[in-house]
């Protein structure tokens, strides 16, 4: 919808609109405008006002001899006018075209009007073109049914007088050329050097040659002529089979379709045609889908009209549906309410191939049930809006049905651009992604314009327009028929058309979602400008898009239907991101696709569909449905938003509307798992949402949009939708109090650096109040009054889709740039049974509150540096709840997701612990470690998980606290670590150590220390090599740990353990497993039988790090060394012989671990506890 006509006097220069079209209804719509080329102040526009918003449908043609200073309209249309076409030469002569109508002709400039349409019928949009050589060659290009393909091709030899369709010739098959997008794709323009040559734009570009001859059609529907009726009589388009929807024809009828006329007005003896008719009834309050049999007969009654079969010349029988129950037919203005039955304009007309019987009805029509009886016609009429129904006096005027035969023409049909390849034509067109031009001809053709170039030679070159831009054809004599011979001629234009925008974090990079154009993006490395290339992301109709801040590789784009894609190469390849979506496809995701999340917590994805709202978490790998069963309606556009003041408050819905099925926008106060219905405005009626938006600051505020003509354009709430009240000064008027335009809105942008400032993105461009909706005026900016769908702040930008002039951005300096949610990461108790949450404060802030099961607890109000903070709180009042912080920067607000928190209760202190790991096991808390075999890991053991992902941090805590002893304060195990080794050198804790593993105490729960060096796989060759190759771990690859408590705690210290694998974001390995946990037990070998003495063995060095060991033989006999590993297993067994000091060779094939020493001298045994740690 635009408004009005704009008019230039310097070549395009500079543009003004003409006074007398602005802010016009009949000028919201301009379909085509021509111009006298003899006469420039001579102009006539076909126009239209919006069909969707307006309360009365109106279209016509409008005639200036003033440049456009005044206008008067000439001629109404039933229906769309969408063409005015002038014949090259002679401007006096002109053709206009009707939706769904027909074809009608001036002789003097648009001063008067005439059907011109016999033989040429159509059920939709009709383009047409007059021949340069012959004026009186006219082609039209129809949605029609009369080839049988939904294409129909007229041609008329006689000025328009009357038409023939146009049929392959060779008894060939009929193409459907306009692919069944003729409502939108059609354009038609002759050759300018042979009459029998026309070019037709559909979704594909072809080439018709008429040729010689006829062929005679079978008995089929001509078209209707409204000779007078049009100024009381209208028809609704109800679905039916002919005239655009308007008229059902029984095709079942035994004998054929014959031509009827309806007439109206004077009987030429001073009264008015009339007869009589059977009238039916139907049961109060029932209005569409009666059935047949419930059609009650009543009488025969006389109705102001005569029907007569004009083939073959005889008056018909008729029946009419007397919706008001008041015994006689008239017509009244178009009104379907059924609950009005007085004013319900349903009074049908049922034509019966019958011949007439004034004296009495005929016994088969006149039962229930009885008016589709041998009917030949049936249809609609309703009151033309601003006409007069006097029964008595009514103008003279036939509405005339034509039915019969009519001469075909032939036509040879070429293939000039085949986009998807469907008829073995040239010029394909080709979406690949990463492509950084249009390749091959885009489909969708909208006009078509051949560009003379030698009247000598015969040469010319062809011009389209498309959905992919401007495209023109080589020069030549057949021009643009041969692959390649196409150029894509817009680069530069910058007319796309944005439905959706994002940009990359910290560059000027973007991505963006085009109206049939698929979705682009800035290639790496550029700074996007009016000239920069961008590169194809994904292809078809693109719509929402979402570049993930947090991990800028990472970006989301669609097409209809709720169809997503995913990059996680930065777009170098996209997969399907369409996971648990259930409402994909249509019927079930509207035709925009929508996509909401915020830059402050990027993996976040909301949705919408026909069941309700879906969620995605961790960026679009997979969805959930928040269901909405009831006040919720599927249309082609949905809205949802996340408020930016409170993430957990999400707003959806699609309209308010009242009546007996109710729609109204919802809300979720519990992050999007639970929606209800709010409240609609009331004061005047609205219906359908074209934009939804949320504050910065003020968590209960929402503004909901809408695009009806003289109503309300933005509407607030600060009481989450419990009351509604209008800001763009409308109220219950027609024209706006505080400046703003009347036309649509698509989005709203508050500023959080200012709140009374407020931006609304309108059709014709960004208005803007400085006073929170007070006072309304134009953005003073260099932008073009384009088109703008959504407004978006990304770092310090204010980034814009135009529907229309591309992607632009404005720097803002207040701008606060980008500042990420807070995110509870963890819970657990202290030893002394306090609440303690971790926070990843993933941004710096400046105060912190926290919230427990729903009420404030705490407030930190101090500033925060970017990293962990720990809340240590003194919460005892339930085992389990919820939490969430609320952080603010620079006064706004910032809300982490709510996190379901549980205390635990740690067991009782206890002196030693071991573990085998060969069952389930509930001595440990944490979720990201299990026990488990792994691949070539057959035995139970505690894994990590593998692989690990970057940037996280695991960790597993014993919740059994031991009790640290005086002496052999040993945490024992064997484990196999393959993490990201550090950078050579790297110090442990140093970030270029990069991932690690450490064994962490603690005697409160509280603070942690590292009972050992932070460690990777470069702390064994074996491992370091496993990780570099790629190799998955096997038991040879177990290696021993012995770790001494009393490094860092003293005897009788009560202390916590727990294991920890730390990642950073680069490169991601298998992990970790520990097997055979030993923590201060002498109890370590299992199945020996009898009891070692305590005698004094003495085993040294321990831990072995070489090839001998030296033991102290307490009995000073020869005897036998045996060693048992954790398991009980014999490694070992060699004889020792006599001595006080024996020095015992250990084989290289023993590793490194903890081992039970035994020597056996006779029936006496002596043992002790030996660790070899030799790598």
């Amino acid at each position: 919808k635009g408004g009005g006509i704009f008019k230039t006097t310097d070549r395009g220069e500079t543009w003004s609109v003409l006074p007398a079209t602005a802010n016009s209804p009949d000028f919201q719509m301009v379909n085509r405008l021509v111009v006298d080329p003899n006469n420039p102040d001579i102009v006539l526009a076909a126009t239209n006002n919006d069909p969707l918003n307006a309360t009365a449908f109106t279209s016509g043609i409008f005639k200036s001899t003033d440049g456009g200073a005044t206008w008067s309209k000439k001629f109404d249309g039933n229906n769309f006018v969408q063409q005015i076409v002038a014949t090259p030469g002679n401007f006096n002569v002109l053709y206009a075209t009707v939706y769904g109508d027909g074809v009608y002709k001036s002789t003097d400039a648009g001063e008067t009007w005439a059907k011109s349409s016999n033989g040429l019928q159509a059920n939709g949009r009709i383009e047409m073109a007059v021949s340069a050589v012959d004026p009186n060659r006219l082609f039209a290009s129809v949605q029609g049914s009369m080839s049988g393909t939904g294409s129909d091709l007229f041609v008329s030899d006689d000025a328009g007088a009357t038409w023939n369709v146009v049929t392959e010739d060779n008894n060939g098959t009929d193409v459907d050329f306009l692919g069944g997008q003729g409502w939108y794709d059609n354009t038609i323009a002759a050759h300018p050097f042979d009459k029998d040559v026309v070019y037709v734009g559909g979704v594909n570009l072809w080439k018709f040659v008429i040729q010689p001859g006829t062929v005679t059609q079978e008995n089929q529907f001509l078209g209707i002529e409204e000779q007078g009726t049009d100024v009381f009589m209208s028809l609704v388009n109800f679905g039916a089979n002919y005239y655009g929807g308007r008229l059902d024809a029984n095709t079942a009828l035994d004998s054929p379709l014959v031509s009827v006329e309806i007439r109206f007005g004077p009987d030429g003896n001073g009264g008015y045609l009339k007869q009589m008719a059977h009238r039916f009834t139907v049961p109060d309050g029932m209005g569409s889908g009666v059935p047949a049999q419930d059609y009650a007969y009543q009488d025969y009654v006389e109705v102001p009209f005569q029907v007569w079969d004009v083939t073959n010349n005889r008056q018909l029988m008729v029946s009419f549906r007397d919706q008001q129950k008041d015994g006689v037919f008239n017509l009244l203005p178009l009104n379907t309410d059924n609950a009005d039955a007085a004013n319900n304009s349903r009074e049908y007309i049922f034509i019966s191939n019958l011949d007439y019987d004034a004296a009495a009805p005929d016994v088969n029509i006149a039962q229930n049930g009885g008016q589709e009886y041998e009917y030949l016609y049936f249809f609609w009429p309703y009151l033309t809006d601003g006409g007069t129904w006097d029964a008595a006096n009514l103008p003279a005027s036939k509405f005339i049905i034509n039915f019969g035969t009519l001469q075909k023409r032939l036509r040879l049909t070429t293939s000039v651009a085949d986009a998807y390849g469907e008829y073995g034509g040239p010029n394909g067109f080709s979406q690949t992604t990463g492509s950084t031009t249009q390749q091959g001809v885009h489909p969708d053709h909208h006009h078509i314009v051949p560009v003379v170039y030698s009247t000598t030679d015969s040469t010319f070159q062809l011009i389209v327009t498309n959905d992919g831009g401007l495209y023109k054809s080589d020069v030549g004599t057949n021009p643009g028929e041969t692959n390649g011979s196409w150029t894509i001629a817009g680069i530069g234009y910058n007319t796309s058309q944005f439905y959706a925008v994002d940009k990359a974090p910290g560059e000027n990079r973007y991505v963006g979602g085009m109206q049939d154009n698929g979705t682009w993006l800035t290639q790496p490395g550029d700074d996007a400008s009016a000239s920069a290339q961008y590169q194809r992301a994904t292809s078809g109709d693109g719509f929402g898009c979402a570049w993930n801040y947090a991990r800028p590789n990472e970006i989301i784009t669609s097409v209809y239907n709720n169809f997503f894609f995913k990059t996680t190469d930065g777009g170098a390849s996209f997969g399907n991101a369409t996971s648990g979506l259930g409402d994909t496809g249509g019927g079930n995701g509207p035709f925009v696709t929508e996509l909401e999340y915020l830059q402050s917590d990027p993996d976040v994805l909301f949705t919408a569909g026909v069941s309700g709202v879906w969620r995605s978490t961790n960026f679009a790998d997979n969805w959930e449905l928040s269901e909405i069963p009831d006040k919720w309606s599927l249309r082609s556009t949905m809205k949802v938003r996340i408020s930016k003041a409170n993430s957990h408050i999400i707003w959806a819905g699609t309209a308010m509307e009242e009546g007996s099925s109710p729609v109204t926008l919802h809300v979720s106060t519990d992050e999007g798992v639970t929606f209800n219905p709010v409240n609609n405005y009331t004061t005047v009626t609205l219906g359908r949402i074209s934009g939804l938006a949320t504050h910065p600051l003020l968590d209960s505020t929402a503004f909901a949009l809408f695009s009806f003509a003289e109503g309300p354009k933005i509407l607030r709430t600060d009481d989450l939708g419990q009351n509604w009240y209008d800001i763009s000064g409308f109220g219950t008027g027609s024209v706006s109090t505080n400046g703003f335009p009347d036309v649509a809105v698509y989005d709203l942008l508050v500023m959080p650096y200012d709140t009374a400032i407020i931006w609304a993105g309108t059709e014709i461009g960004i208005f803007e109040s400085t006073d929170a909706g007070s006072t309304w005026h134009i953005l003073n900016a260099n932008m073009p009054a384009a088109s703008v769908w959504e407004l978006k702040i990304v770092d310090d930008q204010v980034v814009i889709a135009t529907h229309g002039r591309g992607i632009w951005s404005v720097t803002i300096n207040e701008l606060p740039g980008q500042v990420y949610l807070p995110v509870i990461t963890k819970s657990y108790p202290s030893l002394q049974g306090e609440l303690l949450l971790d926070v990843d404060m993933k941004s710096a802030f400046d105060s912190t509150h926290l919230y427990l099961n729903g009420s404030l607890f705490a407030k930190l109000n101090q500033a925060t540096q970017a990293g962990t903070l720990q809340l240590i709180t003194n919460y005892t009042a339930t085992k389990t709840g919820k939490a969430y912080v609320r952080s603010f920067y620079q006064g706004k607000p910032y809300v982490s997701h709510v996190f379901d928190f549980e205390i635990f209760d740690f067991d009782p202190v206890v002196d030693s612990y071991e573990n085998d790991f060969s069952g389930t096991n509930s001595d440990f808390i944490g979720e990201d470690f299990r026990f488990s075999p792994s691949g070539k890991l057959t035995d139970r053991a505690l894994h990590s998980t593998h692989n690990y992902t970057a940037n996280s941090n695991y960790e597993f805590m014993l919740k059994k606290p031991i009790r640290v002893r005086a002496s052999d304060a040993l945490i024992n195990f064997n484990e196999i670590v393959l993490v990201e080794p550090g950078t050579s050198g790297a110090t442990p804790g140093s970030p270029e150590f990069k991932d690690y593993v450490v064994v962490q105490g603690s005697t409160d729960g509280i603070t942690w220390v590292n009972l050992l060096d932070e460690y990777d796989a470069s702390a064994n060759t074996v491992w370091q090599e496993a990780f570099v190759s790629n190799t998955q771990p096997d038991p040879e690859m177990y290696r021993f740990r012995s770790i001494n408590l009393l490094d860092k705690f003293q005897a009788g210290d009560i202390v916590l353990i727990r294991f920890k694998l730390v990642a950073d974001g680069d490169v991601e390995g298998w992990g970790w497993v520990i097997d055979d946990l030993r923590i201060q037990t002498d109890n370590v070998i299992t199945g020996l039988n009898g009891t070692l003495q305590d005698s004094g063995l003495a085993l040294y060095p321990n831990p072995v790090t070489g090839s001998y060991v030296t033991l102290r033989n307490p009995g000073e006999k020869s005897g036998t060394l045996t060693l048992y590993n954790l398991s009980g297993q014999k490694i070992l067994s060699q004889p020792v012989p006599a001595g006080r000091e024996v020095q015992v060779l250990l084989p290289g094939h023993i590793k490194d671990g903890l081992y039970q020493a035994v020597i056996s001298q006779g029936q006496q045994r002596f043992g002790s506890k030996l660790i070899i740690k030799r790598n």
